[in-house]
Parts: structure tokens; C-alpha cells; sequence
């Protein structure tokens, strides 16, 4: 069963959507420093509340660089 809920993404939320989509799904803690400016607390807490909060995105721990997050919303998919 799916269940569907009205969810408004709070400023940041968006902003990491938005440099996931332009990373084809992928995006991390210093994509995020380097694409806005953020310190590396902001980056994490975003990434944080996209997955723990609001269950937005998964979270790769065997990613060679750390750990990183992935968005399927925003993946792009190949046939």
C-alpha cells in the first residue's frame, strides 16, 4: 500500500533537490558546500532531515568519496 502525503520542503530542502537533479540523483555533503556556500553543518543537517525526517532519499555508505545520498526523484533512469 502507498500512502500518499502533502509535504511542503522547507528552503533547503529544495535547494538539495534542485543540485541533485543537476547531478543526475547523486549529491553529498560537499556538493552541496561548494555548489551553495553552505558550511559543512548546514549541508549535513539538510541531507539529514531529507532522509531521517522525510524519507526523501537513501543514503550510501560505500560511496569511495563517503557518504553520499542518492535522490529517485531526481535519478535518471536509462533503458
Amino acid at each position: 500500500m502507498v500512502r500518499s502525503v502533502v509535504k511542503e520542503l522547507d528552503e533547503d530542502q529544495a535547494v538539495a533537490l534542485s543540485v541533485a537533479q543537476a547531478l543526475g540523483g547523486f549529491i553529498d555533503v560537499s556538493a552541496l558546500v561548494e555548489a551553495q556556500g553552505w558550511t559543512r553543518e548546514r549541508a549535513e543537517t539538510a541531507l539529514e532531515n531529507m532522509l531521517l525526517r522525510d524519507g526523501l532519499c537513501w543514503i550510501d555508505e560505500q560511496d569511495e568519496g563517503g557518504v553520499s545520498y542518492w535522490v529517485p526523484s531526481a535519478m535518471e533512469w536509462s533503458d
